[in-house]
């Protein structure tokens, strides 16, 4: 009895994975049809002519609004579509970019940032990656945090977030995942604040993932102020 089960388990697994990935590796109609990659080709205003800043805001707001597996409009899919740091793509032999095909579930996207906040009292720099694969994915950061003098640091709140976003529905795009690495520093400012870490996650399907990351300071007076990677 206890192999028939354990045969059964297996069994159902199985069957389940398979019909996922046959169900993200057929989805080209989605592709041909909705695609539309190069920031001169967008169609809704509300994707035009975006700061870096406007970009971060509104994948924040995309995280909050809708749930995971939640289909997006099509004004949000070409958003991510266009915007998105990672993406898993194809080029047919049209010309057309296709992010779906047999066996192209894989893309990687590392990149460097240098940035100084609190007019100069922090340095906040390294660089986020970002790995999409068939199933099991992962994202990271190597991160220093330099307080330089005349800071007036009481906490340093470190993290490196990812979205990643994938087929759902059949024929949509939504959030697959969405989580972060996060650390914190409570003293000894006179050393720096690293982070060197990467995290995996699993999910099905991913095509798009948006990583940054963010430093938010405290100061001994009570006030906040933060600086991000990319924005």
């Amino acid at each position: 009895m206890g192999e028939i089960l354990m045969f059964y388990k297996k069994f159902v697994a199985t069957t389940a994975l398979t019909a996922a990935i046959v169900s993200v590796s057929t989805a080209p109609a989605f592709a041909e049809e909705m695609i539309n990659t190069g920031t001169e080709n967008l169609v809704y205003d509300a994707n035009k002519n975006l700061t870096s800043e406007e970009i971060y805001d509104r994948f924040e707001q995309l995280n909050s609004t809708y749930e995971l597996y939640e289909p997006f409009s099509m004004e949000d899919t070409e958003f991510v579509q266009n915007y998105a740091n990672n993406k898993v793509e194809q080029t047919s032999q049209t010309g057309d970019i296709q992010p779906y095909g047999m066996g192209i579930f894989k893309s990687s996207y590392t990149e460097k940032f240098d940035k100084t906040g609190g007019f100069g009292k922090i340095k906040f720099s390294g660089s986020i990656t970002s790995n999409i694969n068939l199933l099991s994915h992962s994202y990271g950061g190597r991160i220093i945090v330099d307080f330089n003098s005349g800071h007036d640091t009481s906490k340093a709140e470190l993290s490196v977030t990812n979205s990643a976003y994938g087929v759902v529905g059949g024929n949509g795009l939504g959030v697959v995942y969405d989580g972060s690495i996060d650390s914190t520093k409570t003293k000894d400012f006179s050393k720096a604040f690293s982070l060197n870490d990467m995290k995996d996650y699993a999910a099905v399907g991913v095509v798009y993932t948006y990583t940054n990351a963010k430093i938010r300071i405290t100061t001994t007076s009570g006030s906040t102020y933060s600086v991000r990677a990319f924005e």
